[in-house]
Formats: structure tokens, sequence, C-alpha cells
């Protein structure tokens, strides 16, 4: 099993931003994507291209990396069956251009605590995570998933799990989807390096 970072290619692929002003109420409701259903989404919020010169890309940066923006292609895909899984799909205006979020909803607890490094700050507090192990008997149903040390910032996914047709990263490769770049945080050890 694999473990991968899903983040956007934001120096190669364009970015969206709300057509909205910073003291506005409603920044919060479409900037903020931790995990938590979002009742009552502004239908009158438009978004526009922040870097129109960049790629055009089938998935946009928005919100740091806590939310997949995605284009029509993809939702006609059999990506949107993994990602009706996984949370909830909004729809909304880009400039004229049906574009959509998928939420992540799926905040799985897999995160081994004893096993991670972090980041220690002077205090003896923890910070960032900077060598990740998970606990494998706890792995979520969808592929795509949050975990509650980093449900608002970072949208991880699996493979080597299931069949490869159900999981996102090798459709998104089979499919030549653009936009979004893999990392990998975690490789199952190979056996007897426990």
């Amino acid at each position: 099993m694999k473990i991968y970072r899903i983040g956007s290619e934001v120096e190669k692929y364009q970015w969206i931003i709300p057509e909205i002003s910073d003291e506005d109420d409603k920044l919060l409701t479409v900037s903020l994507f931790n995990g938590e259903e979002k009742d009552g989404w502004p239908e009158d919020i438009n978004f526009y291209v922040f870097n129109p010169k960049k790629l055009k890309g089938n998935f946009f940066n928005l919100a740091g990396g806590s939310a997949l923006v995605f284009d029509q292609v993809v939702y006609d895909s059999p990506v949107f069956d993994l990602f009706e899984q996984a949370g909830q799909i909004i729809p909304i205006n880009c400039s004229g251009e049906k574009l959509y979020i998928l939420n992540v909803l799926e905040c799985i607890n897999m995160l081994d605590l004893n096993k991670s490094k972090f980041e220690v700050y002077n205090d003896g507090s923890k910070g960032d995570v900077l060598d990740f192990y998970f606990h494998e008997d706890r792995i979520s149903e969808s592929c795509i998933f949050k975990i509650p040390q980093m449900n608002a910032s970072q949208i991880l996914t699996y493979s080597g799990v299931k069949d490869a047709s159900d999981e996102f990263i090798h459709l998104y490769k089979k499919f030549n989807f653009s936009g979004l770049e893999f990392e990998k945080l975690y490789e199952n050890p190979a056996p007897g390096s426990l």
C-alpha cells in the first residue's frame, strides 16, 4: 500500500479564486474545507481564474489544496464515482464555465501517532508531520480521504489496496488528467523491516 498527498501543480496550472471581498461573511464558507459538509452553499458566488496565462488543466487549485476543483471532463469520467464516495460535490461558476468542487468528508483516524515523526517545537509541542506512518487496518473504503491532523489543509489517496480501476491515482493517469501532483508519504515497509 502507498499513500499520497494530492496537491495542485500551482507553478504550471491555473488557480481559481472566489469573486468576494475579504470582509464578506461568505468568504469562510467558500475557502475553508475542513471535512465538514457545506450546507447552504452561496450560489451567487462566482469564481475567476487568477493566473490565466498558466495552463488550463482538468483540476484547478483552490483553498490551498484542501478541496479538489475539477472540470466537466472529470465529472463525466469514472473518477466521479470515487468523488461521490469521498464527499460532497458542489457545482460552481468560474468565468462562465461550470466547474465542481469536491469537499472531502471522508476523514479517517489512521495516522499512527507513535510511529510517525513530528516537528517538535522548543516548548515540546508537536507541529507538522515529517515522516508518516499509518495504521493499515484502518483504511477507508473511499480511496480519497483526509486525516484529522490535516483535515483543513490536505487530501490523501492510496494505491495498492483495491483493483486499480477503483483507485484515483490509477484513473487520473489512465485518462491523462492534468493539474495535480501526487507526493508519496508512505509505502508499506518490506517484510522484516519493522
